[in-house]
């Protein structure tokens, strides 16, 4: 019932000239315990739809900004989240991360971590979705980053050392 309402809200605020968004770090908490995995599907669908108009309202800069404490309640819940809850986020990230570019370098590593579960297996629906996402990124920020990235995150993160080294011999 509170993200309903926090949804309208942030619809009326968008309708509003500026960028500002009240109590920004608050939010960012709020947003990411709705984000929990054993909360149902349907929470998690709509609390995607409140970062992405919190997303659209701040815009590009704000998104810069204030990286770490939007990414930090978005990134962890993907590889718990439901089929459904999924494209969503894929959408997202592909509408406000994307577009920053070489920008997006301070946070590519935990996005790159957040994704790899996701192609763990071939057979699964967003199988595909996800590996065009890890290319776009690629793209976004450069084929030498990128590559550094995630040959750190094979490094460092055995849970996704797997995927990693699935998504290295997909590249193009």
């Amino acid at each position: 019932q509170s993200l309903i309402q926090l949804s309208r809200v942030f619809r009326q605020l968008c309708q509003q000239p500026g960028t500002y968004v009240p109590f920004k770090d608050l939010l960012c908490r709020r947003l990411a315990q709705c984000l929990n995995p054993q909360l149902p599907a349907g929470i998690h669908q709509k609390t995607v739809e409140v970062y992405n108009l919190c997303l659209t309202r701040i815009g590009t800069e704000g998104l810069v900004e204030d990286m770490a404490a939007l990414s930090s309640g978005l990134f962890p819940f993907v590889q718990h989240a439901a089929t459904s809850v999924r494209e969503p986020f894929f959408q997202l990230i592909r509408r406000h991360y994307l577009p920053l570019g070489p920008r997006l370098l301070p946070c590519a590593t935990g996005l790159l971590i957040c994704l790899l579960p996701c192609i763990e297996d071939d057979k699964h629906p967003c199988y595909h979705d996800c590996l065009q996402l890890l290319f776009q990124i690629a793209d976004a920020v450069g084929t030498r980053p990128f590559m550094k990235g995630l040959w750190l995150v094979i490094l460092r993160t055995p849970r996704v050392r797997t995927p990693a080294l699935r998504a290295l011999g997909e590249m193009p």
